[in-house]
């Protein structure tokens, strides 16, 4: 307490007395949620042992601060009296670490692998299920994320894009699927920009099988991507198939050709569609025959005239009917003659003999009588087998001597 004595002009004296108090300071403390954050994050700061709070840089009490450098903020606390105190708080801030993404190959096609890898930090973390540094493959095109993480928790992340290229749609083509010995046979792809076949095979370049055989093809794109396809060819060994060899026929004779084995269907140079076909005259018969397969083959047989089949016909020019065994009767012969008459008359024109018979004879007589020695003339009306519709005159003299 304390008491002020007064005295005015007069001398006069007086006194009071006033009691002081004094309050105790607050103890004011700054607090911050996070003391050391990384840059770009935030931290909450609140005073506490007073009423109220002023902070400096702008902050509220229980508000967020984000500084960009470690930063120290101080506090102003007011109690109920009035009474104030300061206080101060660090917040230290960590650089975040710059952080990398990179990848073993940038585009790819689907199928292959590709090895992601994060940089600048100490533990990464890549989004999509992806391992940092551990090949996967990839199906589409697709933006990869990491974050990493330093030593001091900060973090950072980055992005790498993967493009993903789609196989080509190989199809392995044939000429056919099925080829006949000793025929061509042309295998080509489609669906990419080059072709590569195994067994030594060119694309599209005709070449000549011996056997049955599965082929691969592999086909790139514009992309470099690789698909395979494949394509099974059936080999057809050769048929048997022969005409047999070249022969000769008589026009009277005909004589059937035909191949030595069965087929589907036949088509011979005379037009003809049968399985055989009769022939009795010269030339060069070919027949292309298909089997079962489809595989064809052709043969071809020449057929000659025999020199024996040519139309003869012989008549002598003197018979002796003396009585002995020797010349005693006028004949003729020939061969392929199938119509025949023959008439002798004397040197007065009388008829002395007829026949229609190639195989008869004249003995020299008439009406049982013994002709006179002397000249006679046969006139012979006759039609060969080369021949159909024409008969041939042979006319002739003929001596009868005794």
């Amino acid at each position: 307490m304390y008491t002020v004595t007064g005295t005015d002009a007069n001398g006069c004296v007086n006194l009071d007395s006033i009691s002081v108090i004094v309050n105790a300071l607050p103890t004011v403390s700054g607090n911050a949620s996070q003391a050391v954050i990384c840059a770009g994050d935030s931290t909450q700061l609140t005073g506490s042992g007073a009423a109220t709070y002023l902070w400096d840089n702008g902050i509220v009490n229980g508000g967020w601060a984000m500084p960009a450098i470690t930063t120290v903020y101080t506090v102003i606390g007011t109690d109920i009296n009035g009474c104030m105190d300061t206080n101060n708080v660090t917040i230290t801030v960590n650089v975040n670490p710059v952080v990398t993404a990179t990848a073993s190959v940038y585009s790819l096609c689907i199928g292959d692998p590709v090895t992601l890898n994060g940089a600048g930090a100490n533990t990464y973390v890549w989004t999509n299920g992806v391992t940092n540094n551990v090949a996967f493959n990839p199906s589409i095109t697709q933006t990869y994320l990491v974050t990493g993480t330093d030593n001091q928790g900060c973090v950072d992340t980055a992005s790498v894009q993967v493009i993903v290229f789609n196989l080509p749609n190989v199809v392995a083509n044939a000429s056919t699927l099925g080829v006949c010995e000793g025929d061509p046979l042309t295998l080509y792809g489609t669906g990419a920009v080059s072709y590569t076949w195994d067994n030594g095979v060119t694309n599209n370049i005709s070449f000549v099988p011996t056997s049955a055989l599965l082929y691969t093809v592999s086909g790139t794109n514009a992309n470099n991507c690789v698909n395979t396809d494949n394509i099974f060819i059936d080999f057809y060994p050769a048929v048997p198939f022969s005409l047999g060899p070249d022969t000769t026929v008589c026009p009277q004779v005909p004589i059937n050709l035909g191949p030595n084995s069965a087929f589907s269907s036949y088509s011979w140079s005379t037009g003809s569609t049968a399985p055989s076909i009769t022939v009795n005259f010269d030339g060069i018969y070919m027949l292309t025959v298909t089997d079962l397969n489809g595989c064809e083959y052709s043969d071809d047989q020449i057929i000659t005239l025999g020199e024996d089949c040519f139309v003869t016909l012989y008549v002598p020019n003197a018979f002796t009917p003396d009585g002995d065994e020797f010349n005693r009767y006028f004949r003729t012969t020939g061969s392929y003659i199938k119509f025949f008459q023959i008439q002798i008359y004397d040197r007065w024109g009388e008829l002395m003999f007829e026949s229609n018979d190639i195989d008869t004879h004249w003995d020299g007589t008439y009406g049982g009588k013994i002709c006179p020695q002397g000249v006679y003339t046969y006139t012979i009306r006759y039609a060969h087998d080369l021949n159909t519709d024409e008969k041939l005159t042979m006319t002739g003299h003929l001596n009868l001597l005794r």
